[in-house]
């Protein structure tokens, strides 16, 4: 997993790339659970990205490769715990199958529930 800039667990003003259903959803969990991660990131960039031959350079103060990676809405931390979090306005197979590939390619170690 790449870098990750992580921020207090709490409200802001805003979310980076999530849509205003999603906001909306993180932000009643956040009212609901005020104290269940310590700090989080969000819109963190995981996995290789498709490979570029362009003229963005970190010469040219871009990197492109970060505009094609997979993100994970919501990366937080709990004491020694991380947890990958993707946040949708409906539960479906695509959602988990989508959460679950982003943590294969988060490097994040996983556990199923109940082990």
């Amino acid at each position: 997993m790449p870098e990750i800039a992580w921020v207090p667990y709490g409200q802001r003003n805003k979310y980076p790339h999530m849509m205003p259903a999603d906001v909306k959803i993180w932000e009643a969990y956040l009212r609901e659970n005020p104290d269940s991660f310590d700090r989080v990131a969000y819109d963190v960039p995981v996995g290789e990205g498709t490979p570029l031959d362009t003229v963005v350079s970190p010469e040219t103060g871009g990197d492109v490769n970060r505009l094609y990676q997979r993100k994970i809405d919501v990366v937080a931390q709990r004491a020694n715990i991380t947890f990958v979090i993707e946040i949708k306005p409906r539960a479906s197979t695509a959602a988990l199958g989508q959460a679950r590939g982003i943590t294969h390619f988060s490097g994040v170690n996983t556990a199923s529930p109940g082990d």
